[in-house]
């Protein structure tokens, strides 16, 4: 076979970016029409197309020929395109290439076969074809005739062809992990088996088993939330592990050995609090664990992954009524204080919390602590304001201990390869914290904790705080594009804490309206969800976790999510050695996220930018490389050696 081809360097460095994408690269996520007397991209090029040399291959046996397009920045619905062939005698035939679509920046393959008439081709021409109206639908209007001279070709069976992936990596579909049991089905979307009872009878095992058998190999998942999220059922009486309510647990006065109480104000029921010392609920939550997994593991049960949504701990305002009073807070954290196993004769939580930062040493913790969502201050004049930070590093680390123990240790008694995570127990570090949806500095101490063999964290863009910017400006304004950034430093910050624990993200869907009592979902019906997703995925994710009950999302959201983890998988869903290229947050100042991920001999990065000004993209040559060229307000952000590519 007789070819005649450009010979060339392969280039280890794509650019992914959608056709949605580079368009929303041009013109911002504004989500209107395009007004063309106020956009400031230069569309004046002599030509919007042009014909990659690289990619050129002509087989003058099977008289085919094959090159790649790439699209220049254009306003117009390019529809097809007209090839003319020249040969050395001056001769042309010309090609109709007709339902041929092509973005700005995107980069497309022309095939066809040309005949017999035409021989030694020398020269292409290419023009494309603009969709006006449904009226004159393949009408030529003010197209520019690009051309390339090929009669310097050398002939070649090495030619470059720019496709995606290689034709030697093996293709790997990820899942992720659902919420609904009801939703529709998605071949990458797996729905958690939800335990409605942790009785290990034969009837129960044999549902779990049922239904974990339906699910992929290797993503066989159980999602106990019954018994670690519903506090309001003690373990003893009911089926759900409540494992931080134990009445047994309570604290305890040091005069008399009693549980402290106080009078609920609202019933005249007296109560007691629960308090931080769970000993019984863990070893109850052991017994009743242990016996369910045993029966599981003894009836051939396969389970891949456990995911737990606990939230409930003993944070600062954790462990008395809905509607408490100063008075019972205070009682609460007296009690905990007074405790005889708080003191150096039990436990030596005070020197526990002294060495995570607590000060001065001595200050009281409803002095310093229980002020819900603040930053107190002594009493005394002491400088307290951090004490409720160091007060969240030790309960969660504490809660952490306690649910391993309950939880992750039995189950892996019968399970020994078992993954476990649980929601917003993750890691962080100092040198990578970043402030709270409230402006806190709640990483600032001590270093996390997860629960199993998996960092989680949710990732709702329910960005509260102007001003919670590293660096960045005094007004951080609660926008759609900063939520989408503050998103992507979240995980960031997660990941560089301890890049050797794997990450399972909880997201939305898209529709979702957020959290009443926190706040909107900011990327709420925007194209930025997405972006979120896909950058999260390029950091390292192990397998997203989707929060998609009936009332927060719809059909629809799962449709594009599912589209969305297949993206993910284009770019990055193969059986090669991957490494994240994660080794900072983005810039808080910067209006453009580039996430990437080496994957084999090639890198893998997307750039999504905020349009405030102008965007002007660029690529010149370099010793026969490309470089990619973004310029935005007056920054320039170079890829070298690298291509845009559009799935």
């Amino acid at each position: 076979m007789r070819k005649r081809g450009i010979s060339g360097v392969v280039t280890i460095i794509l650019i992914f970016i959608s056709v949605l994408s580079i368009i929303l690269v041009s013109w911002g996520f504004s989500g209107t029409s395009i007004d063309e007397s106020s956009t400031k991209i230069d569309i004046s090029s002599p030509s919007e197309l042009k014909v990659i040399e690289k990619s050129l291959v002509i087989d003058y046996e099977l008289n085919d020929i094959s090159f790649d397009v790439k699209r220049n920045i254009g306003i117009r619905d390019i529809i097809g395109l007209k090839v003319i062939l020249e040969n050395k005698y001056k001769e042309k035939k010309t090609f109709d290439i007709l339902n041929f679509s092509l973005g700005n920046l995107e980069i497309k393959k022309v095939e066809f076969n040309f005949g017999d008439e035409l021989k030694d081709v020398v020269k292409i021409s290419i023009v494309p074809i603009f969709q006006i109206n449904e009226k004159d639908k393949y009408r030529l209007i003010d197209a520019a005739e690009t051309s390339i001279e090929i009669n310097n070709i050398n002939e070649t069976n090495n030619s470059l062809k720019l496709s995606w992936p290689p034709k030697n990596y093996q293709s790997l579909k990820s899942y992720s992990y659902s919420w609904n049991n009801d939703a529709k089905d998605y071949d990458n979307i797996v729905k958690m088996y939800q335990m409605g009872s942790i009785s290990s009878n034969a009837e129960n095992v044999n549902k779990i088993k049922t239904a974990l058998e339906a699910m992929p190999e290797g993503n066989r998942v159980i999602f106990p939330r019954e018994f670690t999220y519903h506090h309001s059922i003690p373990l003893n009486v009911g089926h759900s592990i409540a494992i931080d309510k134990d009445s047994r647990d309570g604290c305890i006065d040091p005069e008399t050995g009693d549980f402290v109480t106080y009078t609920d104000p609202e019933t005249g029921e007296v109560k007691q609090y629960h308090c931080i010392w769970w000993d019984n609920g863990v070893n109850l939550a052991i017994e009743k664990f242990d016996s369910l997994f045993s029966e599981l593991k003894s009836a051939g049960v396969k389970i891949d992954a456990v995911v737990l949504d606990s939230e409930k701990g003993f944070n600062e305002w954790a462990g008395v009524v809905d509607k408490p009073t100063d008075e019972i807070i205070n009682g609460f954290w007296q009690a905990i204080e007074n405790d005889p196993r708080f003191g150096e004769s039990g436990e030596n939580i005070r020197q526990e919390l002294i060495t995570l930062g607590y000060e001065p040493a001595f200050a009281h913790l409803n002095d310093t602590v229980w002020k819900k969502g603040k930053k107190a201050i002594c009493d005394e004049g002491y400088n307290c304001q951090d004490n409720f930070l160091v007060w969240r590093a030790f309960a969660l680390k504490r809660a952490a201990d306690y649910r391993n123990k309950a939880i992750f240790e039995t189950i892996k008694k019968y399970y020994p390869n078992i993954i476990m995570s649980d929601y917003n127990f993750y890691y962080w570090n100092p040198n990578f914290a970043i402030k709270s949806e409230y402006g806190y500095e709640t990483r600032k101490y001590g270093f996390g904790a997860i629960i199993g063999t998996h960092q989680s964290q949710s990732f709702y863009a329910l960005l509260l705080k102007k001003g919670i910017a590293y660096g960045g400006p005094d007004y951080f304004q609660p926008d759609s594009y900063n939520s989408f950034r503050y998103e992507v430093n979240k995980m960031r910050a997660m990941y560089l804490a301890r890049p050797d624990i794997p990450i399972q993200p909880w997201v939305s869907g898209r529709s979702w309206d957020g959290n009443p009592s926190v706040g909107p979902f900011l990327l709420q019906n925007n194209d930025l969800y997405q972006e979120m997703i896909i950058h999260l995925g390029l950091t390292g994710v192990d397998p997203f976790l989707y929060f998609n009950p009936p009332n927060t999302s719809t059909d629809v959201d799962d449709s594009l999510y599912s589209r969305t983890l297949k993206e993910i998988d284009l770019m990055i869903g193969y059986k090669s050695e991957k490494q994240t290229l994660v080794n900072n947050l983005t810039v808080w100042t910067n209006d453009f996220v580039y996430t990437g991920m080496k994957i084999g001999e090639f890198k893998i990065w997307r750039f999504t930018p905020k349009l405030i000004g102008d965007v002007l993209v660029n690529s010149g040559n370099t010793n026969g490389l490309e470089d990619v060229i973004f310029q935005i307000d007056g920054k320039k952000i170079t890829f070298p050696n690298s291509v845009i590519y559009s799935p």
